[in-house]
């Protein structure tokens, strides 16, 4: 746990503490044995007592110095900026994922958009000579489709 975390958790736990106050019987059995409780006696008439109240103490805590305020405020900001970086730096790493995938998908298309238009260009016809291009071509779009899509 840190500093901070410690200081605010002590100070919250200080300030909140609230009195307590219960009522406690002092007893005597049939052999004269003295007994406390909290609950009324009432086996023998007239040997419950309640014992006197008196307030608890509760701890005042001293307000702070102004060097521990500023010190304590400093400590808020400064986690607050870890958390806006830590904010900032979710938010690029879900922007570059979703660029990724953008890119991906623009790739996918493009490969099987360019393997329909490789398709129709082997129905229309192509000289000889075109072949082995256009099987490296379709070879390298199909391992593209395989990457992406």
């Amino acid at each position: 746990m840190s500093p901070a975390a410690r200081i605010v958790l002590l100070v919250a736990l200080v300030t909140t503490a609230a009195p307590v106050s219960a009522a406690v019987y002092h007893c005597r059995d049939e052999e004269g044995v003295p007994t406390f409780s909290q609950f009324p006696c009432g086996s023998t008439p007239g040997a419950e007592r309640p014992l006197p109240q008196r307030p608890l103490a509760t701890i005042r805590t001293p307000p702070l110095a102004a060097a521990e305020r500023r010190r304590l405020d400093a400590m808020a900001r400064k986690l607050e900026t870890r958390r806006r970086q830590r904010e900032r730096s979710d938010a690029q790493v879900r922007q570059q994922a979703q660029r990724r995938e953008a890119a991906r998908a623009r790739a996918c298309d493009a490969a099987r958009s360019g393997l329909t238009a490789l398709a129709r260009q082997r129905r229309s016809g192509y000289p000889l000579r075109q072949a082995q291009a256009l099987d490296r071509r379709e070879a390298e779009l199909k391992h593209t489709v395989r990457k992406h899509c």
